[in-house]
Parts: structure tokens; sequence; C-alpha cells
């Protein structure tokens, strides 16, 4: 950890309001699934190695971030068994592609991480991500169908990055060890969240040096012109997914055949996505059962629930919230009742969803001023 001194030291030439609390170098702790720490090879400039899927990014007409900016280091996840899946989805790729005025946003980025610490360095852990990558995290058995409704989009929904547009970051010291964000890249834990960093910190379960950290990080990703999310600490998006469709084509595939490249269809390709304005509700879904309950029955304890059915079960909620920090709130709340294994329950138009798809739905319905 940075010594006292050494931090106020620091923030003597930090220009006032550059961001209220210091950034702490230090490797994750508690978190072994995922490694904090470059591998050797990624401290020093990648060799420029070319493969198909570097190919496919170049016929999109995406910008290889290497060659913007050497300093940004790039240490992809998903090239690696380094991920939730343990598997390496992209082969022996090792570049990060962005579209042009995303990869310049970056730069921006670094240079205003650098102008206030010289030795750390901006870590692209993911950034363009064909669709066909997506709809195989989606596919995979490695994970439960509930860990994927609460931590990934769905391919329907779709994600920026599919798009070159959105990049997965984190930040390094001159050792090469990750700051201390509070969990791993793709931790599936609300701990990751941005949006319930206060409720957590309160709980004790985010240190005041990992929240700076992570203040860091989002101050010089939004200065350059990113959006942060909700959900994930360290994704960013360069675009609304309105724009983002408009503006750029859909990466289709990391399988050269599989796209189509002419001009004509690689500017109509685009994401299936429902036209409707969302209406997103948040429930705590607290018992299922194979046959129907009296929603007047002792075991609800007097709350007033509702019932649906999906995937063959009859199943009971509570609350109704527009915002997933209040149906935190009312989960904890039903914890203490007894309801040990209730947890938050997503609905697009009274339809169950993912929360993750919810939440995307969300940030798309602001883009537009819904």
């Amino acid at each position: 950890m940075v010594s006292k001194l050494y931090f106020l030291f620091v923030l003597s030439f930090i220009p006032f309001g550059f961001f209220h609390e210091g950034p702490y170098s230090g490797n994750q702790q508690g978190i072994s699934r995922i490694k904090s720490t470059l591998p050797s090879d990624l401290i020093s400039q990648q060799p420029d190695t070319i493969c198909d899927l570097d190919r496919i990014m170049q016929a999109y007409r995406l910008e290889n971030v290497k060659y913007l900016d050497t300093s940004i280091k790039v240490d992809l996840k998903y090239a690696q068994e380094d991920n939730f899946l343990h598997e390496n989805l992209y082969g022996n790729f090792n570049h990060a592609y962005l579209q042009k005025d995303a990869a310049e946003m970056l730069v921006q980025a670094q240079k205003q991480l650098k102008s206030v610490f010289p030795h750390y360095s901006l870590v692209v852990l993911d950034a363009a991500r064909p669709a066909s990558i997506q709809q195989k995290m989606w596919a995979s058995e490695k994970i439960t169908a509930y860990e994927k409704s609460r931590f990934l989009a769905s391919p329907d929904v779709g994600s920026l990055h599919s798009y070159g547009a959105a990049v997965d970051i984190t930040i390094c010291d001159g050792n090469g060890s990750y700051l201390d964000m509070g969990t791993a890249f793709d931790s599936f834990d609300e701990l990751s969240y941005p949006s319930l960093e206060k409720t957590m910190e309160k709980e004790g379960k985010l240190t005041p040096e990992q929240l700076a950290n992570r203040h860091l990080l989002r101050t010089v990703m939004k200065k350059a012109g990113f959006s942060p999310i909700q959900t994930e600490w360290w994704h960013f998006n360069a675009t609304s997914r309105v724009k983002a469709r408009t503006q750029y084509p859909l990466i289709v595939s990391h399988v050269w055949d599989e796209n189509n490249f002419t001009a004509e269809n690689i500017a109509n390709v685009t994401l299936p996505r429902d036209e409707k304005r969302p209406e997103i509700e948040f429930k705590i879904q607290i018992k299922s059962s194979t046959k129907p309950i009296s929603l007047s029955d002792p075991v609800f304890k007097g709350l007033v629930v509702k019932k649906y059915k999906y995937e063959g079960l009859y199943r009971y909620t509570t609350g109704e919230y527009k915002n997933i920090e209040d149906a935190r709130e009312m989960k904890l709340k039903i914890w203490e009742m007894g309801f040990t294994d209730a947890f938050i329950a997503a609905f697009n138009h009274g339809k169950r969803i993912g929360i993750m798809d919810a939440i995307e739905y969300l940030n798309q319905a602001n883009e537009n001023g819904q």
C-alpha cells in the first residue's frame, strides 16, 4: 500500500478537482480467480503478430490501440484461460481494437492518467468482441442460467463490444500489478456494481482504497468521454447503442467466412432489439414450487406476494422497484425474515428477463431520453 506520506506528496502535484480520493496500489485482496498482475511478456511492447481475428478487425476498419499509443497495456482475458469460462475464446489474438474515435478517446484517458501518475498505465482487458463470441459466452454450460441472467447481457440485447465501441479496462502500477478494485475483472458478484458502492462501503465490503482506485479509473475515462455502467466497474462505453447502430457495423463473427465484407451488408447488419419502450421492474423472488400456493398461505409470513409461471414452475415475488438499489435493500430485509434463498428477479413488460438485460434496457432508455 502506498504510504500516507508519499500519497500526500503526490496529491500536492494534482490539479484541484481532478479526483476526490487518491489511488492505492496492490493486488486484489481475496480474489484468486483472475490474475492481478500483467504477464511479464505484456509489460513491454507486445510482438506485432497478425492472426485471422486481426484481419477481421481490420476488415471492419477498427484501430489497433497499440498503433496509437504503445504505452497502453493489453492483457486480453478472453485470449487466455484466465476468465470466468476458463477457456481461451480468441486463440492467438492479442491486440485490442476499437472504432477510431473510441481508440483516440482511450489515448486521451491514458494521457490523463499519466499526467497525474506517470508510472501507472491503463490495461485493456477486452475491447472489440465479435457477436459470435458473445453468443458463445451465453451458450456456455460452464455457468448456470441464474448467473447468466444476473451477470451477462444476452445476445438479443447485445453489447457495444460487438460494435468496437466499448472497452473493459483497469489500471496497473509500474511493476505491472493491478490496482485493487475490490473484485476481479468479470467477477460474478454485486461488489462489481458501481451503483452499489456506497452500500457496499457501509457494509464494510469495499474499502476506501478500493473505492479510490475505482474513482481514479472512472475519472480519467469520463474526462476522455467514456461513460461507465451500473454493473461493472471495468466496463466503459464510448457512445450510446442508438448511435453505435447507426454509425458502425456489427462485428458479426470471429470466423472470416461468416462475415460478409461488402460495404452494403456491413453497414446494415444490426443486433435484434426490442423496439418498444422498456418497462423494467425488479422484484424479490421468495419461493418457487411445482404446484400453486395460495397467496394468503402462512408460508409467505404476511408479505404481499404475486405469482407467475416461468420455466415450468410457479414462482412468487414481493415488491416492485424501478432500480436495483432499492430492490437490493428489500432483498436484505427479506433475508432477515428467513427467506435466505430470496433473490432479485427482473421483468420487462411483465416478462422475466435477466438482470443484466434489464439494466441494459434501462441504459438504452436513458440514452434515448425516455
